[in-house]
């Protein structure tokens, strides 16, 4: 809504003006809604709540400044009466897998982990670019501080994405048009908190409150560029923000998707993802994006249908950690240790996972014949990288039912099209 609307009446700071409005207006619903002050209101009683903001806008935008807030304000109250702060969590605790939307370039865009990387930047814009097979990202300079940009992605950065989008996912139909979409999302950061285990204490929540600022701030000047094939067809998405305005309100977490994103997103896939991702240690980071890919992986539905959901070749998941576990040819011209800085942090990785009881884990062949007596015997890395991992998810939602519903709706589908296929053919 926010960014659709570009009258000639807004001044220069107009971007900055409304960003600030926005988060203003949804913290200030959410509190109304924690308190249930909403109750029984009629959109147009909840819009003399904001009367002090509306005047504030009206005298410096002008006054066609009024209309727009009315729907700006419409557009908050329907998007928090949608949004639950507590919906992840029930009355028997946080669910263990919660549903997210998921596509090629929200996984690439996942798996990115510059801490410690000396990004190169424009020497003119100071604008920085990063690339992932078709994923091409863009990231504004803030206040040309060519230092923050060693800190942009991390694992709290996508953490942080990842539970944005659980949210987004939890509040609109799967293919909702985009006229529907309900995309401004909100939690509380004691909630989220909690997800990621992290102690209830002032210490604790300032210092989340110090790393979610820094991560809304890099999310917000974060620009996607990507292609996606499907059969025959190549689309192609041009500079498009992740979000449109977010921040920390009133002890909430703040979060407006950009349409363009979350109608992609609401139109892609759906994986089951595994909540207790969230409370991984991110001094292992490298636990956190095999999880991640882990459970992908094990969404897929043709993989589910073949099989082949719990197993997984060792050289895709270290293509997966290429930021954080360096390639066999970077290793073997440094200092050689191969088994320390390529080995031990991988298994340590799915340790990880299995010490958190997401997974358990194994090596094997392919199609999960087990090892040989010389290949445990020794474990080097020509044998390392030609291995599979085979791995259960543990209590992973059984999704069996789901594909012979979905098998029994387009037996129709398919049986016409092979019938035309059969008559092409003739």
């Amino acid at each position: 809504m926010i960014d659709n609307i570009m009258p000639e009446f807004l001044h220069h700071d107009r971007d900055e003006f409304l960003r600030h409005i926005a988060v203003e207006i949804t913290a200030r619903i959410t509190k109304l809604n924690l308190e249930t002050r909403t109750a029984g209101k009629s959109k147009e009683e909840l819009i003399d709540e904001f009367a002090d903001i509306m005047t504030n806008a009206e005298r410096t935008l002008g006054t066609e400044a009024y209309g727009l807030l009315e729907e700006i304000i419409s557009e908050a109250v329907d998007n928090i009466t949608k949004s639950g702060i507590n919906s992840i969590k029930g009355k028997e605790g946080i669910a263990k897998f919660v549903a997210m939307y998921q596509g090629a370039a929200t996984n690439q865009f996942s798996r990115i982990n510059t801490r410690g990387k000396k990004l190169i930047s424009n020497q003119i814009t100071g604008v920085v670019t990063i690339s992932k097979d078709t994923l091409k990202i863009t990231i504004e300079p803030k206040n040309g501080l060519e230092n923050a940009l060693m800190k942009l992605f991390n694992v709290s950065t996508q953490k942080l994405f990842d539970i944005s989008v659980i949210k987004l996912t939890q509040q609109n139909h799967y293919k909702s048009d985009e006229a529907s979409l309900y995309t401004t999302v909100i939690f509380s950061l004691d909630s989220y908190m909690e997800l990621c285990d992290v102690p209830l204490t002032k210490h604790s929540k300032d210092r989340l409150r110090r790393t979610v600022k820094a991560d809304i701030q890099t999310l917000l000047r974060t620009r996607l560029e990507w292609t996606e094939s499907k059969g025959k067809r190549t689309r192609g998405f041009i500079d498009i923000n992740i979000f449109s305005s977010a921040g920390i309100k009133g002890g909430n977490i703040i979060l407006n998707f950009s349409p363009e994103i979350a109608h992609y997103l609401v139109n892609a896939y759906v994986m089951q993802y595994p909540t207790k991702l969230l409370s991984l240690d991110e001094r292992n980071p490298n636990a956190y994006y095999v999880g991640r890919k882990l459970f992908q992986h094990h969404s897929i539905d043709n993989n589910i249908r073949t099989g082949t959901a719990n197993i997984i070749s060792v050289k895709a998941l270290l293509e997966w950690c290429e930021d954080t576990i360096p390639s066999y040819d970077h290793v073997i011209n440094d200092n050689r240790h191969i088994d320390q800085r390529i080995i031990k942090p991988f298994e340590n990785a799915l340790d990880a996972l299995q010490s958190a009881n997401i997974i358990n884990w194994e090596y094997c062949n392919g199609k999960k014949k087990p090892l040989t007596e010389s290949q445990l015997g020794s474990l080097n890395y020509r044998t390392f990288v030609e291995l599979y991992i085979k791995f259960e998810a543990i209590d992973a939602p059984n999704q069996t039912k789901r594909l012979q519903s979905n098998a029994e709706k387009n037996k129709p589908k398919k049986e016409y099209k092979n019938r035309k296929n059969r008559k092409n053919n003739l």
